[in-house]
């Protein structure tokens, strides 16, 4: 992942280099001013939006790249640009792992949990209840309470597209990417004053605590747990 996102950060420098290196020599026509030209570009889609903010970046002033899902980029830039891009859209494509195929819809469920002050036993979360007993000693907790519950069954894909549940307690809001095995998920979770922005993997079947904070909510504070599952739909 870090190679990744390294080779997808030097694609600026790269698209730069090569345009300086075109027009050394002769005395050079300012980039902007060149005749603009479009073309579109094929990428893997799991990895369009970043590969459309990085050409962003390095174009600049000299040129636009709009993203049309799930895998096409339409670049209006100089030719001598263009001819940049390509080059290193094709090394960036090829050193790319191949793409884990889509395993359909997903569905998601997030639960948040506050530490309970008496040893309470929630019946609701009964399907938590390996997972909180591993951390219950850690925490110190004599018991635990569910303050909210969402999920939702959401399509596996374009990372541009963002879907929502929620009510008065809790929203969940993710962003789905295939992976192998799982699902790779950006999450944007709010329950009362706790926010929660992160990217993590799911394996299929796994429960996992994402987060924990102590919001202070009625003039007193309390651990409070941010756990999620992903599983097949069907």
């Amino acid at each position: 992942m870090f190679s990744t996102l390294f080779r997808t950060a030097a694609l600026s420098a790269l698209l730069l280099l090569a345009a300086c290196d075109r027009q050394s020599g002769s005395t050079a026509t300012p980039t902007a001013d060149l005749p603009q030209t479009l073309r579109v570009y094929t990428v893997p889609a799991e990895r369009a939006e970043s590969l459309r903010n990085a050409l962003a970046g390095a174009l600049g002033d000299n040129g636009r790249v709009e993203l049309a899902p799930p895998d096409r980029l339409i670049v209006v830039a100089p030719v001598v640009l263009q001819t940049s891009v390509a080059e290193n859209l094709g090394d960036l494509t090829k050193a790319a792992a191949p793409a884990a195929a889509d395993p359909g819809p997903v569905r998601i469920v997030a639960w948040v949990v506050d530490v309970a002050d008496a040893a309470t036993v929630d019946p609701r979360l009964q399907p938590l209840q390996s997972t909180l007993e591993a951390v219950r000693e850690t925490l110190a907790a004599p018991g635990f309470t569910l303050y909210g519950q969402v999920a939702l069954t959401g399509s596996v894909g374009v990372r541009a597209f963002s879907q929502r549940a929620g009510d008065r307690r809790v929203e969940l809001n993710v962003r789905l990417a295939p992976a192998e095995g799982g699902v790779l998920a950006e999450f944007n979770i709010g329950a009362n004053h706790m926010q929660l922005n992160t990217e993590t993997r799911l394996k299929f079947g796994e429960t996992v605590v994402l987060a924990q904070a102590m919001p202070e909510e009625e003039g007193a504070s309390r651990v409070r747990l941010v756990i999620v599952r992903a599983d097949l739909a069907n």
